[in-house]
């Protein structure tokens, strides 16, 4: 059904057989571990048992390289965060050509983010890593690489303050922090990962964000779609002992604009009427909220794809109420 480049440390070439049953979609992910493919692989678990068509994760080494994989149709749909798909719709930032055929389909949850140190760190602020190794670069996840500046800048900082080290992807960069060669960790706080992690180096500790109006707005300037989320200490989730600011915008899911109408509609059907199946199969999905999957501020500057319209319309989500 498609050809479709894997990176995961080196880039290699996964065909998919031409014969492929023709009702198989794909799901664009990162690797085992990250969130994107958590949430893909309960997705596409729950649209291959409810929807009468099957979907497979498509992991590669980052959303650098499977949003273009999407965009010329060697995928069908993919998971991204809002902030990367208006970069890619209109080929600014982090694109350097518009990636024109990137359709929103819905939003999904809160895309919680922030940085781990060993909890026996003596670092207990973000501005106490000056002088210290963070990973950088995400050549392959080029949007993690402008979320690490807009973290920097969020405290007065700039990449001049710490000392890089260079790394594809966020799982790499966990690799790094889990083997004592950087001292912090930057990854999405419902991650599998930082469960790995976290038992790897004997605890997590969750550093806040400095969520002051002047801080948000030194944050702003690099993701104006950013909010700050409070994590909660819960089970499951490590690191986290007390309620702690940090950086939140939006993971969507978004669809090449080719996919059929009834494709889209089908697939947004299985998700809001499943939402217990999901949440067995990834519990971060608990923050799903299938009667918000339009409410999220600034897609304007993107395109909805006319399937999920039809079916937001028939739910009474359309048109988006912020």
């Amino acid at each position: 059904m498609i050809k479709y480049l894997l990176a995961a440390g080196a880039a290699a070439t996964l065909a998919i057989g031409a014969g492929a049953h023709a009702q198989t979609l794909g799901i664009g992910t990162s690797g085992p571990g990250a969130l994107t493919h958590g949430v893909g692989s309960a997705i596409a678990k729950v649209v291959s048992e409810k929807s009468g068509m099957q979907m497979r994760v498509r992991p590669s080494g980052g959303s650098s390289i499977y949003v273009p994989a999407m965009n010329a149709g060697d995928l069908e749909f993919a998971l991204t965060s809002h902030l990367e798909a208006r970069f890619a719709y209109t080929g600014k930032v982090i694109y350097t050509k518009a990636q024109e055929n990137v359709r929103v389909v819905a939003r999904l949850r809160p895309l919680a983010v922030g940085f781990f140190v060993q909890k026996d760190s003596p670092v207990q602020k973000f501005t106490g890593l000056k002088g210290k190794r963070l990973a950088y670069g995400y050549t392959t996840q080029k949007i993690v690489g402008h979320l690490i500046d807009a973290h920097l800048a969020n405290h007065n900082m700039t990449v001049a303050d710490i000392k890089p080290v260079r790394v594809p992807n966020v799982l790499r960069g966990a690799d790094e922090f889990s083997r004592g060669r950087a001292d912090a960790l930057f990854f999405a706080v419902a991650s599998g990962k930082v469960r790995e992690v976290n038992a790897k180096v004997g605890g997590l500790r969750l550093l806040p964000l400095d969520a002051s109006p002047e801080g948000m707005a030194r944050l702003r300037k690099w993701v104006p779609v950013a909010y700050v989320h409070t994590e909660r200490p819960r089970k499951g989730q490590p690191g986290v002992t007390q309620p702690t600011p940090i950086m939140g915008y939006d993971l969507i899911l978004i669809a090449n604009s080719s996919v059929p109408n009834k494709t889209v509609g089908a697939v947004m059907k299985a998700l809001a009427e499943n939402k217990k199946d999901l949440v067995a199969s990834f519990r971060g999905l608990v923050l799903f909220n299938p009667k918000k999957m339009t409410a999220t501020k600034g897609l304007s500057a993107l395109k909805y794809h006319p399937g999920a319209i039809e079916f937001f319309q028939a739910t009474g989500q359309w048109p988006p109420k912020s």
